[in-house]
């Protein structure tokens, strides 16, 4: 939820703005891109391990969201996005729904 406040922190009367998309779809792209090379190892092990817990449907589920936070990130900061508030909105509820799955992955399977 750090990157939702981004804007408002780089946003500014200056004119700026297009740096500020930049920088805040770049942070954004890098969080995605980090998660895209460690989340995916870990959910995979964690398949082999408990596949039934973790199985391949929840696995690629996953995998998708973060990929497309990044494929989203990445047009906004290549400005082939015109409505970036609503991408930049967008990417961050899929990060919402992501977080929201593993929460309730853990919660409610991993209690035993």
């Amino acid at each position: 939820m750090f990157a939702a406040l981004l804007p408002f922190a780089l946003f500014n009367e200056s004119g700026n703005v297009e740096i500020s998309w930049n920088w805040t779809s770049g942070l954004l792209s890098l969080y995605a891109l980090t998660g895209l090379i460690i989340f995916p190892l870990r959910m995979i092990a964690l398949h082999y391990e408990y596949p039934s817990l973790f199985p391949l449907k929840l696995v690629v589920f996953q995998t998708g969201i973060i990929f497309l936070v990044l494929i989203f990130s990445v047009s906004i900061m290549l400005g082939f996005v015109d409505q970036k508030a609503n991408v930049y909105t967008g990417s961050l509820m899929l990060l919402l729904l992501h977080s929201t799955t593993a929460f309730i992955r853990t919660v409610f399977y991993r209690v035993d």
